[in-house]
């Protein structure tokens, strides 16, 4: 008798658990739908030319088991242009972007809690000092207050006191309630923004001098912060004017990661070397 009570404790306690998962996920899902009868997003991102025929589209093979949430392209020379991929198919795996300039393009690709890309941060090796980074983590967390917790994913640049620069991608996180424009306010799940940053080192340390916003959601409790994947085979994919066929990706491949430059100094080649005379 003692030991079917345990177990019938057991299963109403899974029960309670199972039932709260739901909950919270169904919050989320309620949020997400009720902020975008609010903000469609068509401001955030890029209109496509469609006088253009330039583009590209595949599929996403791998992961499988999870619905994407987005794919963005982003001209690494100017990412405040970010374009949003049409999604297709029975399962909404493929994607497809059409009037795009002809230009180099990285892939972003977002799911629920993970994300993978192969966002273009700097062209050359990455010479960040310790303190370079230190300085970046400070200032990136002093920004934009609303979301009280922020994590860096990734981030390089050049090191150089007046002169370093460097960008990160970063997960904008708000743990309190949001609230809209038209006074909803969102208690059920937080909100996250996927943020790209540009960096300038100042003098006394690096300042953000512009930032693009990627794509935002509202997620459920505890899962914030998203498992983060570069690919270098989602970089600098070069748009003509054809439509360029991606075919079937699986990113569970890794890629071979590339061979970078050194850094050079940008000397105009007319200029005349300065020669420090004693």
């Amino acid at each position: 008798m003692k030991r079917n009570a345990i177990v019938w404790t057991s299963v109403i306690a899974l029960s309670s658990i199972t039932a709260m998962v739901v909950y919270a996920a169904t919050l989320a899902e309620l949020d997400e739908a009720k902020f975008a009868k609010m903000y469609t997003g068509k401001s955030l991102y890029t209109n496509p030319d469609l006088s253009l025929t330039g583009g590209m589209r595949g599929e996403i093979i791998k992961p499988n088991d999870v619905p994407i949430v987005g794919v963005f392209a982003l001209p690494p020379h100017e990412p405040k242009f970010v374009y949003r991929a049409n999604l297709g198919g029975a399962d909404l795996r493929s994607f497809e972007f059409v009037g795009l300039p002809p230009a180099k393009y990285d892939l972003f690709v977002a799911f629920e809690h993970e994300v993978w890309e192969g966002l273009t941060l700097n062209r050359y090796k990455d010479t960040l000092t310790d303190a370079d980074r230190k300085s970046i983590e400070y200032i990136v967390n002093k920004s934009d207050p609303f979301f009280e917790k922020k994590v860096i994913h990734r981030v390089t640049g050049l090191t150089g006191k007046k002169k370093g620069y460097a960008r990160a991608i970063v997960s904008m996180i708000r743990l309190g309630p949001v609230t809209d424009m038209a006074n909803n306010v969102y208690h059920g799940a937080k909100k996250r923004n996927y943020k790209m940053m540009f960096l300038e080192d100042v003098g006394p340390g690096f300042q953000v001098s512009r930032s693009r916003d990627i794509v935002s959601k509202f997620v459920d409790p505890g899962k914030e912060v998203p498992r983060w994947n570069y690919r270098p085979y989602l970089s600098s994919i070069r748009i003509t004017d054809k439509m360029k066929e991606l075919g079937k990706l699986d990113l569970s491949i890794v890629g071979e990661m590339p061979e970078l430059p050194d850094p050079v100094d940008e000397i105009d080649p007319g200029a005349e070397i300065p020669v420090d005379e004693k």
